[in-house]
């Protein structure tokens, strides 16, 4: 599976989904391999700095008319972006096929890193036929993903001249709170159009901008001609009354009643959760005010899709009360309730017990919980601090694997550390533990003295994988270690890395995309079409990303992303296979 070289001839090999016995080695007819001339890595900080200015940009004009506007987006090359070449030699029509497909429910990391790569890279639109507006799409696509903050953002540095798209970016201006920007040039369809909302919008501004005489205009015009909304009018008045009230029904909630509803601290009706989707749902189970019986449904929904912030989560289970005495046997009851009453119990327990052996069991159950779920990352933030504060007893050898790992997603490296040092490899019992733990710390860590002791045991599984008689899942396993130390450039004995050079050409259980969309991947990584290729692997990925994929369709994803120079991507999807391969 190398690259092998610059050439026509260049090509990634595409790993084989059909073999009916991958236990059966296929010797290579090659000498071996030469090495991949990987691009330098990208400065990749994506969620740093959005406000860089940007260079000038022409004016795009898409296939069906429709003016797009100056090109747009947060990131660049400063800050993480794929690039203004991203979508060179890309065909519109089939990235619009592609962002059509893209998840939006997303609870894998590396997931979400490419989805907000792709929509908000700053780059030239795919030239080609369209069917709709693609900063439309763009905006919606967050939008739907709960990325508030980002859709924000980007509408508002958007400009078009097409009302479909100045309707997404009003939408997403006002779920950020934007309100300059909503009232800006950005909405310049609010003073021409006379459909209900851009009228409506238009009051909004008027008022905003403290334009009296123009906001009783606009309301006697609404009235006149039958597109008074009275709950929108109710909350425009309500800036004037001492004392708010939410209005009786909201019949058609849009976003403009939701900015209006926030500005006043006031509840969001049912019927506005339910009818706007996702961006709703994130407000909602972000405001601490709203009833918790609406608010905890919403937040669950809201935190599996990976976009709510643990701080959040856990104040939502604060506004749950236990007796002490429901708290005692927590890890025993917990085991088996439903995910989120599981960790609201833990997160309860952990207030008031004060034995360490107690509260590790407690977080290493959270773990637990997370990695059955999938959601290890999103578990291990929401329970950080009271897993960094523990320090370990000599007899916890057992919990010390999975502890680890969850501290290290939760960026607590030096509570982490502790673990690990736990582990004795000259210790018949911990010798698996200690080398699978090396594995993982030499591929997310990259540092040379874990590399370096991962040196034997890599021999070791690379010798296992010739036995005809080892069980398929640990050939499975030794796939992904060998192939991502291949694939990543590591240190790693030569009868390793040719092995794993061998392991990855075959067929393995597990999920993988129909051979066409390999074939698309192997292109746009081979050509650098890299917004094409992040939205392919997205597509293959799906929402929970590595969880459940073949090993060997894993490494070609990590050598495509590297090849086509999307490093930071590469490293997420290695780190988050490994983590998912070693939690079973």
């Amino acid at each position: 599976m190398a690259l092998t070289g610059g050439t026509a001839e260049a090509q990634l090999a595409v790993p084989d989904v059909a073999s009916q016995d991958p236990r059966v080695l296929v010797p290579s007819d090659s000498a071996a391999e030469p090495a991949i001339v990987l691009p330098p890595p990208n400065v990749d900080n994506s969620r740093q700095n959005n406000n860089l200015p940007s260079m000038p940009t022409p004016v795009a004009v898409g296939d069906l008319g429709i003016v797009e506007g100056p090109v747009a987006g947060t990131l660049n090359d400063f800050n993480g972006g794929l690039g203004q070449d991203m979508w060179a030699g890309s065909n519109r029509s089939d990235v619009e096929m592609l962002l059509r497909r893209a998840p939006t429910t997303l609870m894998s990391q590396t997931s979400r890193l490419l989805f907000r790569k792709v929509l908000l890279t700053e780059a030239p639109l795919p030239v080609g036929l369209g069917t709709q507006p693609f900063n439309a799409l763009r905006i919606q696509l967050l939008l739907d993903a709960g990325e508030l903050s980002d859709a924000g953002a980007l509408a508002a540095r958007i400009r078009s001249r097409d009302a479909q798209t100045q309707r997404m970016q009003a939408d997403a201006m006002l779920y950020a709170g934007r309100d300059i920007e909503v009232c800006g040039e950005a909405t310049s369809e609010r003073l021409q159009s006379a459909e209900p909302f851009w009228v409506s919008l238009r009051a909004y501004c008027y008022h905003f901008d403290g334009d009296t005489l123009a906001l009783e205009l606009t309301r006697s015009v609404m009235e006149q001609q039958g597109i008074a909304d009275a709950a929108f009018f109710h909350l425009l008045d309500a800036f004037d009354v001492e004392e708010q009230t939410p209005p009786d029904v909201i019949a058609s909630p849009n976003a403009i009643h939701v900015r209006l509803l926030l500005r006043h601290d006031l509840p969001i009706p049912l019927n506005a959760v339910s009818s706007l989707g996702m961006p709703v749902s994130v407000i909602t189970a972000m405001l601490p005010d709203m009833a918790i019986e609406m608010r905890r449904p919403v937040a669950e929904q809201v935190f599996r899709s990976g976009v709510l912030p643990a701080s959040v989560m856990a104040d939502v289970f604060d506004a749950t009360e236990f007796a002490s005495g429901d708290l005692n046997l927590s890890t025993t009851i917990a085991r088996s309730e439903p995910m989120m009453a599981a960790l609201e119990r833990i997160h309860h327990a952990l207030k008031i017990d004060g034995r360490a052996d107690r509260r590790a069991e407690l977080v290493h159950l959270a773990f637990l919980i997370g990695r059955n779920e999938g959601l290890l990352a999103q578990i291990a933030e929401l329970f950080a601090d009271d897993a960094a504060a523990i320090y370990p007893a000599p007899n916890w050898e057992a919990w010390s694997p999975l502890m680890m790992r969850g501290l290290i997603l939760a960026e607590r490296d030096s509570a982490a550390d502790r673990w690990y040092a736990m582990l004795n490899p000259q210790i018949p019992a911990h010798l698996n533990a200690a080398r699978d733990t090396t594995f993982l710390l030499s591929i997310v860590r990259r540092e040379q003295p874990y590399i370096t002791d991962a040196q034997g045991p890599l021999a070791d599984i690379a010798l296992q994988s010739l036995n005809l008689g080892v069980p398929l899942t640990d050939l499975a396993r030794n796939t992904i270690i060998l192939g991502l130390f291949d694939v990543l450039g590591l240190d790693m004995p030569p009868e390793a890395r040719s092995q794993a050079q061998q392991l990855v050409t075959m067929g393995f259980p597990g999920r993988s995309p129909p051979p066409f969309i390999l074939q698309r991947i192997e292109n746009a990584s081979l050509t650098g079409k890299k917004g094409e290729l992040g939205l392919a692997i997205l597509d293959a990925l799906g929402p929970r990303g590595a969880k459940d994929m073949a090993p060997n369709v894993i490494v070609f994803f990590v050598r495509a992303l590297r090849t086509a120079g999307m490093i930071e991507s590469a490293q997420a999807l290695a780190n988050e296979a490994i983590f998912t391969w070693q939690d079973g």
